[in-house]
């Protein structure tokens, strides 16, 4: 056979198996298309604790998959179509607060399914919006859009529940439990700070707020900007600033004002605050001087004024 022949009988060869080719290929992706929305499908039905690992989704929630950033609930996304009913209850806290005996029986009225008209950010902050200052949202008065945010687009809170408290004894006590996660978490969303270095230790952070004079935490500009947000019901929804206090001894109305319907109400019936854990003023120490200590209170003292204030029922 001659070369010219073979290489005819070679292009015809290709464009006879070139069909065939094309047609699998289109096979396979519908295949992995298939395989990707059952993936989804799955994940989106499925709520990711602290570990990553699935577990029985709670209520409304927003869950995220934190190794693969982005996929949103599909019941919460569907219901976020029409953004102008907003129906997303913002939980937010400063951090060491003690509020999670309150969150635990939303949980489970989540769960069961008396909170059926509304939903809430997740409660392990793994949507990122837990921790987030009043100045972090796009704002009206009838909704929260979350700015910068990869739900910017499609979540909107109609409520703010925020619970807040003794600055310095957040510091204490998230430092005890996170060592310095939470107080960097803070100062990269609130105030646009590094990071303060692996190993830093407790005191040194407060030596940082000595020598500047001013708070490196956020903590302050997170509590007053709720507080200012609170007051200022014409261009700003529905906010609730609450201490451990307020929040507990009110439980029950708390719960129904979030959207908890008649038959989870019985969870928060038995909340009270005890006032044996009222906490007395924390003193930091910076150097073992607690006169420096002062001076820590001193740059916290206009917010501290403001958490007593609610504290005391004197604003709502």
């Amino acid at each position: 056979m001659s070369e010219a022949a073979t290489t005819s009988s070679s292009s015809t060869t290709r464009r006879q198996r070139a069909p065939a080719a094309i047609a699998a290929a289109f096979c396979l992706a519908a295949a992995l298309g298939a395989t990707t929305y059952n993936h989804f499908h799955e994940l989106s039905n499925t709520l990711f604790d602290e570990n990553s690992t699935p577990r029985r989704r709670l209520g409304a929630s927003i869950i995220m998959d934190p190794t693969r950033p982005g996929i949103v609930n599909r019941r919460y996304r569907d219901r976020l179509n029409d953004l102008s009913i907003c129906r997303g209850v913002l939980v937010s806290s400063q951090g060491g607060v003690g509020s999670s005996a309150f969150l635990k029986p939303l949980l489970k009225a989540q769960e069961e399914g008396h909170m059926s008209q509304y939903f809430t950010n997740d409660q392990s902050d793994h949507d990122g919006l837990k921790h987030l200052p009043a100045t972090a949202f796009r704002h009206d008065p009838s909704s929260l859009h979350p700015l910068s945010h990869r739900y910017s687009d499609s979540v909107c809170f109609g409520k703010a529940l925020v619970i807040i408290g003794d600055p310095v004894h957040t510091i204490e006590s998230t430092y005890r439990r996170f060592k310095l996660v939470h107080i960097n978490k803070l100062r990269k969303n609130l105030l646009a700070l590094p990071k303060f270095p692996e190993g830093f230790e407790l005191e040194n952070v407060y030596r940082d707020l000595v020598e500047t004079g001013i708070d490196t935490t956020g903590l302050s500009l997170y509590i007053e900007s709720w507080v200012k947000a609170s007051r200022d019901p014409k261009y700003w929804p529905d906010i609730r600033v609450v201490t451990a206090r307020t929040l507990y001894n009110n439980a029950v109305d708390h719960a129904a004002w979030m959207g908890v319907e008649e038959g989870g109400l019985h969870h928060f019936a038995e909340l009270a605050f005890d006032e044996s854990k009222a906490l007395d003023r924390t003193q930091p120490t910076v150097d073992g001087v607690q006169v420096k200590g002062e001076m820590v209170w001193n740059i916290f003292a206009p917010v501290a004024e403001l958490v007593r204030q609610i504290n005391d029922g004197q604003i709502i």
